[in-house]
């Protein structure tokens, strides 16, 4: 792996942590996120980089939950894929030890805090040290002990999860009603503790499995026990082994034995089963010593490929999918996948009529792998290329591999903005999926989305799909918008590449100074380089009049940040400093100054204690002012 290739799969990890643990939608399968994560890891080492990305152990969302701090780190798992990987983590340890093997359900952890008896948080991993309290919600778990018979203070951690026959009805529902499927029961289980629907709730039967707690026993077969004495569910599977081959026969039985429950699997736990050693082995930044997850091998299955259906994106972009014969797989019937593009199609050969290799990994996005040209009988067609949009018959603009509608009245692209306006990361105006989406714009009640502030009970009245509840609830949900943040405004609009990231940036120096601002001045910011610039630059010239719309409607709140003596100011180090540079870009960025990676044409200084390297000769050549640490620290303390 090359620095760049670090560099990029590092976004490309933080981006997938936060679409799986902040958002409930997973952009990568578990298979390819742990073996990115154990790849990157390995650079680190081999590096001697400290600070890991993969430390990161999750994520934590903006819900309306109140955030609670966890009295005790929640960690994450190391993984392992082959036994060659589990023979090296086992010979860290004597030949007398005992292991404890426990199902690996792929759910969302929760930790439980007792005190006096009584069940008073209920609070998700998030990055592990500050989840949300979902106490309210977990009331609502039949399988949590509202009270138990033990006085101390006493946490419990295990994982939410969703069964197979209950996310199937569920999405069999969502399906009928024009609604976007959850991926899997995973992310309808995180979908659902994070609601604030008391009956969607009850009605989803969550379960909770516990799987560590804080008493101090001596070992986690003892754990085990407690929680049974409480009444909680105890996970299938659970074995005591002597060796590593005993460790070995229980994984095997394992996958066998994964697709008889109605759970996801996606692993064994496997941990030291005296706890007394616990604190001798430790932990890594992100994960215990004494314990990892063996994870399951990816399941595949052959199907039928029956047609291609093109979808378009908010932005236009036109993503094929693949309509399949019905299958199951890992406890879940699978009738699409989607494929990235048409080069994709063409690169592996797929015609209408194939029989196609499907596989699922960790029970989380299925992906078309190959195509069994061996089963073909002459009746396969070939798979060719729209030219037209499906939704609005415009004709389509097409590069090497991308297929793109420019009709910005096209309704399926109206559609998909609104949605995502909608979406609890945007506006968060609960109740408008798809299916209510595609009501508004096809009564023409929402032509441009600030049209959505120009609702009421009497236009509405005309649509009864809604119903008086459904409307009643959605002009409330409309209303509590009123004076959100601005840079949710801006990111609802859903540009490409204008993640919440940039506009908090953005609003937080500029307020509503945005909409006359230009590259210059965005280029200045932390992590934005030309790219990004000048597309938040054409943002603004393609959206000022909406950017105006819903400022007038909803009154966003701004703040900006404080201007300081280092306002206008950039800074790049290099070399060796007297502390370590992160303490610097504090001082800089709490100055108002900006911190910068690397000299451009807009670093206003260069701190170098020395007259070489690559950033030194640069910053002559652009003619960048030159300055030593001493230099910026008298800036700093002017």
């Amino acid at each position: 792996m090359t620095k760049k290739e670090y560099i990029d799969s590092s976004k490309l990890y933080l981006d997938a942590n936060k679409a799986y643990h902040g958002n409930d939608n997973p952009t990568m399968t578990d298979e390819e996120f742990d073996k990115l994560g154990v790849a990157l890891r390995a650079y680190e080492q081999a590096n001697n980089i400290k600070h890991s990305v993969t430390a990161i152990v999750g994520f934590v969302t903006n819900n309306g939950f109140d955030r609670f701090r966890h009295t005790e780190r929640m960690w994450s798992q190391e993984d392992i894929f082959s036994e060659e990987e589990l023979q090296q983590w086992v010979s860290k340890f004597p030949s007398d030890t005992v292991f404890i093997t426990e199902s690996k359900y792929d759910g969302l952890s929760l930790k439980l805090y007792y005190n006096d008896g009584v069940l008073t948080n209920a609070v998700t991993r998030g990055d592990g040290l500050v989840g949300e309290d979902v106490y309210a919600n977990a009331l609502l778990i039949d399988s949590i002990p509202k009270t138990i018979d033990i006085k101390d203070k006493l946490d419990i951690s295990g994982e939410i999860v969703m069964h197979n026959s209950t996310f199937n009805a569920i999405n069999k529902q969502r399906e009928i009603n024009g609604e976007k499927l959850f991926a899997n029961p995973r992310n309808a289980a995180a979908g659902t503790l994070r609601s604030h629907d008391s009956v969607t709730i009850k009605e989803r039967e969550l379960h909770f499995y516990p799987w560590d707690t804080n008493v101090a026993v001596g070992t986690h077969t003892d754990k085990l026990e407690l929680f049974k004495d409480l009444g909680m569910l105890i996970q299938p599977l659970t074995f005591r082994c002597e060796n590593v081959t005993e460790v070995k026969k229980v994984y095997y039985e394992f996958v066998k034995a994964r697709n008889s429950f109605d759970a996801g699997l996606d692993g064994m736990m496997i941990k030291l089963d005296d706890v007394s050693q616990y604190d001798k082995y430790g932990y890594t930044s992100k994960f215990p010593k004494w314990s990892c997850a063996f994870k399951f091998p990816a399941v595949e299955k052959v199907t039928k490929l029956l047609s291609i259906v093109n979808q378009v994106g908010k932005s236009g972009t036109i993503t094929p999918v693949a309509i399949l014969e019905p299958v199951l797989i890992d406890g879940s019937t699978v009738s699409k996948a989607t494929l990235h593009n048409y080069c994709d199609i063409e690169r592996k050969g797929m015609m209408i009529g194939d029989y196609v290799t499907l596989i699922k990994s960790g029970d989380i996005i299925p992906k078309l792998i190959g195509v069994l040209t061996d089963r073909r009988t002459g009746d396969e067609k070939p798979i060719t290329r729209p030219l037209v949009c499906p939704s609005c018959n415009q004709s389509l603009e097409a590069s090497e591999c991308a297929l793109q509608c420019t009709n910005q009245t096209c309704p399926d692209i109206m559609v998909n903005k609104l949605v995502h306006f909608c979406s609890r990361d945007a506006m968060d105006i609960s109740g408008v999926g798809p299916s209510v989406a595609k009501i508004l714009i096809d009564h023409k009640l929402v032509v441009k989305l600030s049209d959505i502030y120009l609702l009421t009970k009497e236009s509405l009245s005309t649509v009864k799909e809604l119903g008086t509840k459904g409307i009643t609830n959605l002009l409330a949900a409309i209303d509590k918008t009123i004076h959100t943040t601005f840079d949710k405004v801006l990111y609802s609009i859903g540009y490409n590449n204008i993640g919440r990231t940039l506009t908090k940036a953005i609003v937080k120096n500029y307020g509503l100074d945005i909409l006359d601002i230009g590259y210059n001045d965005v280029i200045k910011l932390d992590k934005v380089g030309d790219v990004l610039a000048t597309t938040f630059v054409n943002f603004i010239k393609e959206n000022r009049e909406l950017i105006n719309d819903l400022i007038k409607y909803t009154a966003p709140t701004i703040t900006i940040e404080k201007k300081g003596k280092l306002t206008g100011s950039s800074f790049v180090l290099t070399g060796t400093m007297s502390v370590g540079r992160d303490v610097y870009k504090q001082r800089i960025v709490d100055a108002g100054g900006a911190f910068m990676k690397s000299v451009t044409k807009d670093t206003t200084y260069l701190v170098s204690n020395t007259e070489s390297g690559s950033k030194y000769k640069k910053a002559v050549k652009l003619g960048t002012h030159i300055i030593t640490e001493d230099d910026m620290v008298n800036m700093l303390e002017a």
